[in-house]
């Protein structure tokens, strides 16, 4: 369990379908699309760490610069600065998100055998670029606790994905009925 701003579907949608346009054109086969949360701590959300947000609560967040890295299997976004605005006394206040990653970021897309948290090790020794469209662009999200939900979204599987798939959907059904008979 962890706690993070879960970018809103307006914004997601619009980074997968602009970045690979802006940036490097299409995706290897195979390849996974995340664009989903900045993480902030793990666990709950951590009120020493952020002590004026609470679940819920909407964050703006600014994309500072994109990194890329085919030899890892990775492409993420560096995330420039998270605030929380409130009124209070019709006042507007703005607060500054903090997150336990000392390079805050969305891991956007990566390779089938790339761990998402990889990004983290890869933003410690490799910088991001700014990239016209995409650097300084605003998005929003909400705070959530997310548990080890499944969000993968394969991105047009090949061929052979697909027939691997297939291979081990039969394989796994000839094993259920191998089971079921010798039960029998």
């Amino acid at each position: 369990m962890y706690t993070a701003v879960e970018i809103n579907k307006t914004d997601r949608a619009k980074l997968i379908e602009d970045l690979p346009k802006l940036t490097f054109g299409t995706l290897p086969d195979g390849w996974v699309t995340r664009a989903h949360h900045v993480t902030l701590n793990m666990g709950e959300p951590n009120l020493m760490l952020n002590p004026k947000i609470k679940e819920k609560d909407e964050i703006e967040m600014i994309i500072g610069g994109v990194l890329i890295n085919w030899n890892v299997g990775i492409v993420a976004l560096t995330v420039h600065d998270m605030c929380y605005r409130y009124k209070r006394n019709e006042q507007c206040h703005r607060v500054h998100v903090n997150s336990v990653n000392p390079h805050p970021h969305i891991t956007m897309f990566h390779n089938i055998q790339t761990k998402p948290k990889q990004t983290n090790d890869l933003l410690k020794v490799s910088a991001a670029r700014h990239w016209e469209g995409i650097s300084g662009r605003l998005i929003t999200g909400r705070v959530k606790v997310l548990g080890q939900e499944k969000f993968l979204e394969p991105l047009e599987p090949s061929e052979d994905l697909v027939a691997l798939q297939k291979a081990f959907d039969v394989l796994g059904n000839d094993d259920e009925e191998e089971s079921e008979e010798r039960k029998s």
